[in-house]
C-alpha cells in the first residue's frame, strides 16, 4: 500500500510540475526567494576567505609553480653559548623551466617534486659539500599569475591568484555566481606544461555536501574557468530536509532532486510536493 501511495505522489508531482523558459538576458523569469542548498553555495562561495597567513613550509600538498620565491638560510657555526655564527642567507626564485640555482650546489632541476621533498634534497645536498650546524629552507612567496574567469559570474575577468586559491576561492572573487549560473558544470580549462589543453568539468556543491576536495583544485597559471548557463533548475517545497531550488544535470530525476534537498520526512507519503521546473532553452 506504502509502494502504490508513493507511486501516486510521484506522478502527481510530475503532473503538477511547471516549466519556465529564461529570459533573454539569461535570468529566470520567475523569481526564486528560498534556494535551499543552492543560496548555501552562493552565500559560502562570495565569502571566501583568501586571506593566507599560513606557514608555507608545512604545505605538504603545494605544488610548485615557476615564480615561488624560496628563502634558505645556511649556518656553518656555532658559539660557545650555543648561539649560531657565521649565519648566511639567500633568496632562490623557480624557473619556468622548474630549475633554481641553489647556493652550494648549482642549478637543480626540481621537476615533479613536493616541497617538503624539495627541502630534504637540498638539505641532504648541501651537507655533502659543506660541514653546516643548521640548513632551513622555506618558501617564502607564492608565485602570483593571472586566471581568466566568464562566464556566469557577477564580475568575469582576469584575477591575481597563487597556488593557495582554488576554483572555488577564484569564484568567490569574482563575486560569486550569477543566479543562473551553474554551479555543477563548472569547467576547469588548463594548459598543461607540453602545450595541450585539458577541460574539467567540476561540481563545487559536491565539496560543501560531501566534503569532496577533488572538486575545488588549486589554480595553477593560465588556468581559465568557465561557469556555463544551469540546464535545468528545480524549486522544490512540501515536508522535505530543506525545500528550495536546486540545479540538475542531465540524467538526474525526481528522487535526485529529492535528496538534493535533503530527503523527504516520513510524513510526506500522505502530501504532494510541487516542484517548478526552469529549463534554459539553448
Amino acid at each position: 500500500m506504502n509502494k502504490l501511495i508513493l507511486i501516486c505522489l510521484l506522478l502527481c508531482c510530475i503532473l503538477f510540475s511547471s516549466v519556465y523558459a529564461q529570459d533573454s538576458a539569461g535570468e529566470f523569469s520567475i523569481e526564486v526567494t528560498g534556494f535551499g542548498l543552492q543560496s548555501e553555495i552562493f552565500r559560502n562561495v562570495r565569502n571566501v576567505n583568501t586571506d593566507f597567513t599560513k606557514n608555507f613550509s608545512s604545505m605538504s600538498g603545494y605544488n610548485l609553480t615557476p615564480g615561488d620565491v624560496f628563502s634558505l638560510t645556511v649556518t656553518t657555526g656555532v658559539r660557545s653559548d650555543g648561539s649560531v655564527s657565521n649565519a648566511q642567507e639567500y633568496v632562490i626564485q623557480l624557473q619556468k623551466d622548474f630549475t633554481m640555482n641553489v647556493p652550494f650546489i648549482g642549478v637543480l632541476d626540481v621537476t615533479g617534486k613536493s616541497l617538503p621533498e624539495l627541502k630534504t634534497l637540498i638539505d641532504r645536498r648541501i651537507r655533502n659539500i659543506v660541514p653546516a650546524q643548521y640548513i632551513n629552507f622555506v618558501l617564502s612567496s607564492p608565485a602570483q599569475f593571472n586566471v581568466f574567469i566568464y562566464g556566469g559570474v557577477n564580475l568575469p575577468g582576469y584575477i591575481v591568484a597563487n597556488p593557495l586559491l582554488t576554483v572555488i576561492d577564484a569564484i568567490g572573487i569574482a563575486q560569486g555566481f550569477k543566479p543562473s549560473g551553474s554551479y555543477r558544470k563548472v569547467q576547469l580549462i588548463r594548459t598543461e606544461q607540453d602545450g595541450t589543453e585539458t577541460v574539467t568539468e567540476l561540481d563545487v556543491s559536491r565539496f560543501y555536501r560531501d566534503a569532496d576536495f577533488n572538486s575545488k583544485p588549486s589554480l595553477h597559471p593560465e588556468d581559465r574557468i568557465y561557469i556555463p548557463a544551469a540546464d535545468i533548475v528545480a524549486v522544490i517545497s512540501g515536508k522535505i530536509g530543506f525545500p528550495g531550488a536546486y540545479e540538475l544535470i542531465n540524467g538526474e530525476s525526481l528522487k535526485d532532486l529529492i535528496q538534493l534537498s535533503g530527503g523527504s520526512f516520513p510524513e510526506a507519503l500522505t502530501c504532494i510536493l510541487f516542484p517548478t521546473i526552469y529549463f534554459n532553452f539553448k
